[in-house]
């Protein structure tokens, strides 16, 4: 796959609002003697030149090719983007995609001139040519810095986006950084799977530096910390300086979509968060299951003989295999609590057996793939409101949507 930059004058042409309000797009190729160099799939910088605002020029989007180099003639759509007339004009273009865009802000010329790998590009060199063919080590890191404009402060990003302002559904565009594994298998080896987990995650969502990661993660104390041993962690997997924050604003599951999409490359990573929500998902069923005993007074060792089910329901292990089966939704209206209360409903939903039991006071195995499903506590009580006629999920379902 080749990269390349493609540069737009928005003194002919309206750059900004061609990228913004179409999925595909047409770009010419004035040096054709870089066609026959052009591929399916290649990938593509959009650079909008200065125009009318000294200093505004640099990298705005980024496409993939979607046609080989053919004859193109403007449509009527794409004429109202010119400014000078060019209806009838034959040219050789090609069809792009449109991954992402930044118009508003981009990656500015000033700030690539300043960077001691790109500096020498030859847009930077020689600015009147139209088509680019980058090499493999400035598409690297032209890469790396727009995927880290993307990627990081995204509350802002999704916004302007247009096209990727559902992030879960996009994640599969995403170029990260080149893992870049260093051999620190003894020291990588010397750490418990969590510990290595939190590091991994406050080092790729929380921007946390070695030294305060050596203190507050792995326990070593100030007068020994260097900041090596979570270092060394990371550099083992390859997730060196460019990967810190990348992931900013993410929620876990976020970052564990997101990384297991590319591949084997991040198996291990992958392996390692979800070890850590497992035990973040456990920690908080635990405690939920401890309020509940509170709330009806029973204190901490008390137990529940029968409650419609309640005993099996609130097995932490029971409860955790049903939620990563099921998930966080209620099954029958969809009510999720993060999404309404934020991190004080994060990983809840009370759980519930499909089965309409009255007691269960002799044991009974539980199988959380079929007998639990999640229930909103509203959907919960109606279920269980009349003690004598306790309602089949199924037939609450019916009730809701009548009622829609």
């Amino acid at each position: 796959m080749n990269t390349w930059i493609f540069q737009g004058n928005p003194k002919r042409f309206n750059v900004d609002d061609y990228l913004l309000e179409n999925e595909r797009v047409w770009w010419s190729i004035r040096q054709e003697h870089l066609a026959k160099y052009i591929e399916l799939n290649d990938e593509v910088f959009i650079w909008r030149s200065d125009g009318f605002t000294k200093g505004s020029g640099g990298v705005v989007a980024r496409a993939q090719i979607i046609s080989l180099p053919q004859k193109y003639t403007n449509d009527e759509d794409s004429l109202e983007y010119w400014y000078e007339d060019v209806s009838g004009n034959e040219y050789l273009a090609v069809e792009l995609k449109v991954l992402e865009e930044d118009v508003a802000e981009g990656i500015r010329r000033t700030e690539l001139i300043e960077n001691e790998e790109l500096s020498n590009m030859m847009i930077l060199r020689q600015k009147q040519n139209t088509n680019y063919l980058l090499s493999e080590n400035h598409a690297e890191e032209l890469r790396e810095l727009w995927c880290h404009q993307i990627l990081s402060k995204s509350k802002g990003k999704e916004k302007r986006f247009k096209l990727n302002e559902n992030l879960k559904k996009e994640y599969q565009l995403y170029i990260l950084p080149k893992l870049k594994p260093c051999d620190r298998a003894r020291e990588y080896n010397f750490y418990s799977d969590e510990l290595k987990a939190k590091v991994i995650f406050e080092h790729l969502i929380n921007g946390k530096m070695h030294r305060w990661m050596d203190m507050n993660i792995l326990g070593i104390p100030a007068e020994k910390n260097k900041g090596f041993d979570s270092a060394n962690i990371l550099y083992y997997l390859g997730m060196k300086a460019n990967y810190r924050g990348l992931f900013q604003g993410k929620e876990m599951n976020d970052l564990i979509t997101i990384l297991s999409s590319k591949g084997l490359e991040y198996v291990e990573v992958v392996r390692l968060l979800e070890i850590l929500n497992d035990r973040e998902l456990e920690g908080n069923i635990d405690l939920d299951i401890e309020a509940e005993l509170l709330e009806e007074g029973r204190g901490i060792e008390g137990d529940v003989k029968y409650y419609y089910g309640k005993r099996y329901e609130r097995s932490a292990k029971n409860r955790k295999l049903a939620i990563k089966k099921h998930g966080l939704d209620c099954i029958v209206c969809g009510f999720n609590f993060e999404e309404v209360y934020g991190e004080r409903g994060k990983d809840f939903i009370e759980v519930h057996h499909i089965n309409p039991l009255s007691t269960l006071e002799e044991a009974i195995k539980v199988n959380p793939e079929t007998d639990l499903v999640p229930l909103c506590a509203n959907c919960h009580r109606i279920v269980h409101r009349r003690k004598d006629n306790i309602l089949s999920v199924q037939v609450l379902s019916e009730i809701f949507n009548e009622k829609k």
